[in-house]
């Protein structure tokens, strides 16, 4: 059998709807299942090195009793903790792991199709850490812009200041280095773009076209070049 795939993070830091918190629930359900198959993996390799040394043990203890230097009362602690150790090394391991991968797969399972079914719900959890990481950009394009503006106007009265001076002009005074300038340039553009900002969130259109596959009403109105339309139900 495949190995059980590995949970990836939650997604949602903190969520805060039904679907949400639901979705968190039965995500932390699978990571355990998760676990639970992983340890079987770490229960077989310790019952097998418990096994060898068991053998070492014995081994050792039957060479020392044939030299007089072990009792019997040992040997029979020795063989006792290798039959011990056989049995647990030869329990159902494969049938085990088996279960747990099974399981951990019915588990993922589970949470995929909630995360299917409640998709629009659970993306809009996101959407304000989606905006809290647009409005950062926008807030550090707007430093630079005005760093860089500030530079700039420092830099020209520092011009007039030396303008009377004999033996100096402007070029004593350094200009912005080409990185400088390309980040003044990249923040000047995206603040005049309003488009130049998105969310980094699935756009409606494709979350309705999703429906619309699925034979669901989207939650937007769309007319097709041939007058089709798909339209959301009223009071939906």
């Amino acid at each position: 059998m495949q190995p059980a795939i590995t949970p990836p993070e939650f997604p949602i830091q903190k969520p805060t709807t039904t679907a949400g918190k639901r979705a968190a629930e039965l995500h932390k359900i699978w990571t355990e299942q998760y676990g639970r198959a992983d340890q079987v993996g770490i229960d077989f390799a310790a019952a097998q090195a418990a096994l060898q040394e068991a053998e070492a043990t014995l081994r050792d203890v039957l060479r020392k009793r044939e030299l007089g230097e072990a009792t019997e009362k040992q040997v029979t602690a020795a063989e006792d903790a290798h039959a011990d150790a056989k049995g647990a090394a030869e329990a159902p391991w494969r049938e085990r792991a088996n279960a747990a991968v099974h399981a951990s797969e019915q588990r993922r399972a589970e949470y995929e199709a909630f995360v299917d079914e409640n998709l629009d719900d659970l993306v809009e959890e996101l959407k304000a850490d989606a905006q809290v990481a647009v409005d950062t950009i926008r807030k550090a394009a707007q430093t630079i812009a005005d760093g860089v503006a500030a530079w700039r106007a420092t830099r020209q009265r520092a011009a007039t200041l030396i303008a009377p001076a004999q033996l100096v002009n402007d070029q004593a005074i350094p200009l912005l280095t080409g990185s400088a300038e390309a980040a003044a340039t990249a923040a000047a553009r995206l603040l005049a773009d309003d488009h130049g900002l998105v969310l980094p969130l699935p756009e409606r259109r494709h979350l309705d076209q999703r429906l619309i596959d699925l034979g669901l009403p989207p939650k937007q109105t769309y007319t097709w070049s041939d007058g089709t339309t798909a339209a959301p139900v009223e009071g939906g």
